[in-house]
């Protein structure tokens, strides 16, 4: 063997040349996103390291609010892609608990716009809508409108009954959008009031609609009109008796009877998917307090009802000059299924896009008032000549609202409801305070 060293000692070898490690690139980034490499798709995270040759490559996140591009130069071994590589990318943090009414934790299912997660989130800073729920109670909703940088922390309460909405308070003029002053050519089949002599009428002139300037807190309300199955439910359970007796002013009281009409009643088999009705507002109160909630203010119904915009004439929106509208806030074949009703008073809960508001809450035009607590409002009369849409709080604490219900959606009266009285088109919702307003 010639060349080859022979001896243990002195002899010398070449190592062999380094083999380039193959490069990979490992992301950390936002969930809810789409990511693009060189035009096409990988995924969504969580994605698993990426084989990219060496070189440079063209980045492109896609989030609910928008595009933001990035020029990744790959080298051999590890790379790394963050958040931060990408112009304009702001990340949020969500971190979410639940627990039930007696403080027992759950293992809830959390949603952001379509991200399931557990555990602290880290998403795109873009509005989505948050959810959560656990099996057996009701859900949790909210719109969420994250900033760069935001940590929300969400500790929320599931109950039994509705899946309820929070909604975000502010300023809002409380009272219908549009003129200040009655127009009977704009709503020529609505009489909210009658002159009784032609005299009156040239003194007093067209009524003028009452607004008030309110704050109103955030607060959570319930997503649909409660239910005949959750109602029952409750009664069930005990903590809705069906026969409450109640004293005012010292003089025993009984809950009036309702309508024996199959067809406008409820609570009855085959109808646990409606609204509840033929319930009184003692009934209601007692049904809120169940669940460690109240009946929402007058301030609230109309803020929730409104989408939070006071020139909303509908839940969905419209403006006082669309005369297109009527006094149901539907539109199109929802309209005529309003209009053809036969079989039944009332209809599932939810089952009326146009009934619904912006933030999710449904059933806001569905056919049925609902029961509301009234407030003391400075200014508010009932003198002649002005739209009785609203009652004097005084001596009566609680009253129905209905977006249209009475009269036109722009016309929105509260009338007096009284404790005891059961009425098949009335219903109710089920609200509370959120502390600190977060």
């Amino acid at each position: 063997m010639f060349g080859a060293c022979l001896s243990l000692v002195g002899c010398t070898q070449k190592a062999a040349p380094a083999q380039a490690e193959d490069p990979t690139v490992r992301l950390s980034l936002p969930r809810g996103v789409e990511l693009f490499v060189d035009g096409n798709s990988v995924g969504s995270p969580p994605i698993g390291p990426l084989a990219l040759e060496v070189g440079s490559h063209a980045l492109r996140l896609v989030t609910a609010c928008g595009e933001h591009e990035a020029t990744l130069e790959v080298k051999p071994g590890d790379n790394e892609v963050s958040a931060g590589a990408f112009d304009g990318l702001g990340v949020a943090t969500l971190r979410v608990s639940a627990k039930d009414l007696e403080g027992k934790s759950l293992s809830p299912t959390s949603r952001f716009g379509d991200v399931p997660f557990e555990g602290p989130l880290e998403v795109a800073a873009c509005p989505a809508r948050l959810k959560v729920e656990s099996e057996g109670l009701g859900a949790y909703w909210e719109d969420l409108e994250p900033g760069p940088g935001d940590t929300i922390v969400r500790d929320v309460v599931l109950r039994p009954g509705s899946e309820v909405v929070r909604i975000h308070g502010g300023p809002f003029r409380l009272g219908p959008p549009g003129p200040d002053r009655y127009d009977p050519d704009y709503y020529p089949e609505y009489k909210p009031f009658t002159y009784h002599t032609d005299e009156e009428k040239a003194e007093l002139g067209w009524p003028e609609f009452q607004r008030f300037d309110v704050e109103v807190a955030t607060f959570e309300i319930d997503r649909t009109l409660v239910t005949a199955a959750q109602l029952t439910a409750c009664r069930e359970s005990g903590g809705c008796p069906e026969d409450i007796r109640r004293s005012m002013l010292g003089e025993p009281m009984k809950l009036e009877p309702c309508t024996t009409n199959i067809y406008e009643r409820t609570l009855v088999e085959g109808r646990g998917d409606h609204p509840a009705n033929c319930v009184a507002v003692l009934e209601a109160k007692d049904y809120c307090a169940w669940r460690g909630m109240r009946l929402p203010t007058e301030a609230e119904w109309e803020f929730m009802a409104r989408s939070r915009d006071p020139q909303n004439m509908c839940p969905w929106g419209g403006r006082h000059d669309d005369r297109t509208l009527d006094h149901t806030c539907l539109r199109g074949e929802e309209r005529k299924r309003l209009a053809a009703r036969k079989d039944t008073l009332t209809f599932p809960v939810c089952s009326l896009s146009d009934a619904t508001t912006q933030q999710g809450v449904c059933d806001v035009t569905a056919g049925m008032s609902e029961y509301v607590t009234m407030l003391e409002l400075e200014g508010r009369t009932l003198e002649p000549g002005r739209v009785r849409h609203r009652i004097e709080p005084q001596p009566f604490e609680h009253g129905t609202k209905g977006l249209g219900f009475q009269g036109p959606p722009a016309v929105e009266p509260a009338l007096f409801a009284p404790l005891w009285q059961r009425r098949v088109d009335e219903a109710f919702r089920c609200a509370r305070t959120v502390e600190g307003g977060q």
